[in-house]
């Protein structure tokens, strides 16, 4: 009977370290699968870590590729931003013009310049994602967006009722509409039609 029980024991006590051996081993598809779920669950400092433990050369695994975006994506979600912006450089660096993440990336970067408070690096950025992303019809409806709003932004708007107060005219923000949705045409558009109403 004693040695069943040491048998049985022994046994246990392999199994257990076998099973921990696989829950901690560095498999990239499961560590990558633990980062979505940490992402998901909102803790994306927790998940950074882990995407960070992915191994592979993003060039040319998938799998490593994905978890090196999907570490970008957790620290600026954790506000990180300093991290962000070196480890989506550092990618960009890697990754080629046609990459599919690239655009993703460039989103991400721009997310984390304005995290550190630099506002026109980000519009900058994400106007010039837009530019090589976009359509000419989607170029072309994104920026009729801004030109609406730099005309609104132009002349103000009066009061709506009796309770909200009438809107003043602010040339500053609206000269910055427009020249957002300048840049976000594409450089062959016809930019003769656009014209701001404040200037």
């Amino acid at each position: 009977m004693p040695r069943t029980r040491r048998f049985v024991s022994l046994a246990l006590l392999l199994l257990a370290s076998v099973l921990f051996a696989t829950l901690r081993s560095d498999d990239p598809g499961r560590l990558l699968a633990e980062g979505r779920e940490l992402l998901a669950a909102r803790k994306p400092a927790e998940a950074a870590e882990v995407l960070g433990r992915v191994g592979g050369d993003v060039r040319g695994d998938e799998t490593a590729k994905e978890a090196a975006v999907l570490r970008v994506l957790a620290l600026v979600q954790a506000k990180q931003a300093d991290a962000a912006a070196k480890a989506a450089g550092d990618l960009l660096l890697v990754l080629g013009d046609d990459d599919a993440w690239r655009g993703r990336l460039e989103s991400l970067l721009a997310k984390a310049a304005e995290q550190k408070g630099d506002v026109k690096a980000a519009a900058a950025r994400e106007a010039e994602l837009a530019g090589r992303t976009l359509s000419d019809p989607e170029q072309a409806r994104l920026a009729g967006v801004y030109f609406g709003w730099a005309e609104r932004l132009g002349k103000g708007e009066p009061a709506p009722d009796a309770v909200r107060p009438a809107i003043p005219p602010d040339h500053a923000r609206a000269i910055d509409a427009y020249r957002r949705g300048m840049a976000v045409l594409a450089s062959a558009a016809d930019r003769t039609t656009y014209r701001l109403a404040c200037a």
